[in-house]
């Protein structure tokens, strides 16, 4: 039975009841107390500070984001309204293209017609005929003869200026030869650029 403490065991040990370190004990356990509740007053307020921080911040995030969704959605919105006006430009060039084509094809059929039906000497001949003058069949003077004889009346005259009507017709038949040949070209060329587009 060792174990077992009297209170002569407790009085020789320890200090009296109501002594200055009892005291000191007492006031040191208040004071300790005083300072944890202060403490945890103090942890709850700044528990409540940090909250709002958070609150602030996480609000302040929210209408940043809010902001930045209401002006993304404006860019797309104006985006598409772009789109939109360059696919409508987009079908009106292609429909302008497609007419061309066909204007484009209708006139070389009508050239290619007019080609064959109505040759090109025979054109040059109804439209040079009322303009020349003093053709082989309307002189009865060559124009030599006629600058031999009246040489002051023909410096006169506008007859020198004009070429007979013989030449004009070879000048105008060579000069369709080639512009036909041309015209040929130029219609190859213009079908193998509509085959290759």
């Amino acid at each position: 039975m060792a174990n077992i403490c009297t209170l002569r065991d407790i009085n020789s040990k320890g200090h009296r009841l109501g002594s200055i370190r009892e005291v000191e004990l007492e006031e040191a356990l208040r004071d300790s107390c005083k300072s944890n509740s202060e403490l945890i007053d103090d942890f709850k307020n700044y528990q409540k500070v940090y909250k709002k921080y958070i609150k602030n911040i996480k609000q302040d995030k929210l209408e940043s984001a809010q902001k930045d969704a209401f002006s993304t959605q404006k860019e797309i919105i104006k985006k598409e309204s772009e789109i939109i006006s360059l696919k409508s430009e987009l079908t009106n060039i292609k429909n302008e293209l497609t007419n061309t084509k066909d204007e484009l094809a209708s006139k070389i059929n009508e050239i290619e017609c007019l080609g064959t039906l109505y040759p090109a000497s025979q054109k040059t001949k109804d439209i040079l005929d009322p303009v020349v003058m003093g053709g082989a069949e309307k002189n009865t003077q060559s124009e030599e003869q006629s600058f031999k004889s009246n040489s002051e009346a023909e410096s006169k005259s506008l007859v020198k200026y004009f070429k007979s009507k013989k030449k004009m017709e070879a000048e105008i038949n060579d000069t369709s030869l080639t512009n036909q040949e041309s015209l040929t070209n130029d219609i190859s060329n213009i079908k193998n650029e509509l085959i290759l587009q």
